[in-house]
């Protein structure tokens, strides 16, 4: 899951602030959760809705374009320069991501180790290495980089791997990215898919030639993991190849720019006739967004390769468009107060999940299975983000900007008839 702002919105220019992304980033954390954990708890429920459980992993590449699409919005000046000197910007995201991650990472650690002696038959000296290895990569924000080590050390933290690549090179690639246009977008988007499939397509391919590469084995630190396994690993984990859904959502928060100064109104006006073109856009990418997981869902093979990867990306790019242009009655609920600091907390969500749920198991130990249950978990879950986000990962971004930050001298005060005092 990417990183945004607690609410998303602009610097210092008169850009309106798209409260209704941030309610939205809400959902995208909960679909990913329920993915993880409510399997057992759908399991008498129609078949479509377990097929759509079943394609949580596209909320990642919601966030990997809704990432884009925040910074390119409210951290760009208005020739869509980054707002801010580079430095400056890395350590606002490091302040942003690192923190709770960290804490994750580590409060992960019996569960990486138990999941090495009991999952992948890895033990004594082997697993403690492996362990080492992957948390010591995964603090250096390196795991996605390593096919092998991609999902360990708190797996979902690898989306923050690949956020952190993203950030590294947002202030030098954003301003090369600018539309010139409503057509402009749509073949910068479709261009970007196209290298984001690319690669996709040609592991299944070779799969499918080749199917022997997954049940070929090889031998990592210990670890016996399949050839097909690390190759899937690269494709669908590795910064690079994720870039394009990036990309997507830069071109995208450059349109939503263009267009707020264009409208000389907010982005999220409710005025009625204007918006009917954007409802249309978003109830019908709405649509074919569940149509394409229930789908999806259904399938055997490519359904990993496909919900793990960016081929929803342009489909959550006409969703984020319509939400943040006002969309109705989507942008109104997304932008309520409850929604908007749920989204806030959204990020402690989706780091925490994983050692919640192992401690959960340890402790409380109900079965999640039952739907009760299930719901009872997701309860105390989501009040242990807020409670992450209040008292975790926001003082310790405050301690880490004004630690690092740039040095402000103090204004004198005015003087009374002597010396400046």
């Amino acid at each position: 899951m990417s990183a945004p702002p607690d609410v998303i919105g602009a610097p210092r220019s008169a850009r309106p602030h798209l409260h209704a992304l941030t309610g939205l980033r809400f959902f995208a954390a909960a679909y990913v959760v329920t993915y993880h954990y409510a399997a057992g708890a759908l399991r008498d429920l129609p078949a479509v809705v377990r097929n759509i459980n079943a394609c949580g992993p596209t909320a990642v590449s919601l966030f990997f374009v809704l990432s884009g699409v925040v910074l390119a919005y409210g951290s760009t000046d208005d020739d869509g320069r980054c707002a801010k000197p580079p430095r400056r910007f890395w350590l606002d995201r490091f302040a942003r991501i690192f923190p709770l991650f960290a804490v994750a990472a580590i409060a992960a650690m019996p569960l990486d180790l138990g999941r090495l002696r009991h999952e992948w038959g890895t033990t004594g000296t082997a697993a403690l290495v492996y362990m080492v290895v992957h948390t010591v990569l995964a603090l250096l924000l390196l795991q996605a980089w390593v096919p092998h080590l991609a999902v360990t050390a708190n797996g979902p933290g690898w989306s923050l791997s690949v956020e952190a690549f993203f950030y590294a090179l947002f202030p030098s690639i954003v301003h090369r990215l600018r539309v010139r246009g409503t057509a402009d977008l749509v073949r910068r988007v479709a261009l970007f898919w196209s290298l984001s499939m690319a690669p996709v397509l040609a592991v299944w391919l070779v799969e499918r030639r080749y199917p022997q590469l997954r049940t070929d084995h090889l031998a990592f630190l210990g670890v016996d993991i399949t050839q097909g396994f690390v190759l899937e690993r690269l494709v669908l984990n590795n910064p690079l190849f994720r870039l394009s859904e990036f990309c997507i959502g830069i071109c995208v928060g450059h349109w939503l720019v263009a267009r707020a100064r264009r409208s000389e109104q907010p982005a999220m006006s409710m005025r009625g006739e204007r918006l009917r073109p954007v409802e249309v856009l978003t109830v019908g990418a709405l649509a074919l967004f569940l149509v394409a997981v229930a789908f999806t869902g259904s399938l055997h093979d490519p359904r990993e390769l496909l919900m793990q990867s960016g081929y929803l990306a342009p489909v959550l790019a006409m969703i984020l468009v319509g939400v943040a242009c006002g969309a109705r009655p989507f942008a109104r609920v997304l932008a309520s107060k409850p929604l908007v600091r749920l989204g806030a907390a959204s990020y402690a969500l989706y780091i925490i999940q994983e050692p919640f749920a192992y401690y959960w198991s340890k402790t409380i130990g109900l079965d999640l299975a039952r739907p009760i249950w299930f719901v009872v978990f997701f309860a105390l879950l989501l009040a242990a983000s807020v409670l992450a986000d209040r008292w975790i990962e926001k003082p310790a971004r405050s301690w880490l900007l004004a630690r690092f930050g740039p040095r402000v001298a103090p204004r004198p005060l005015p003087s009374t008839g002597g010396a400046p005092r």
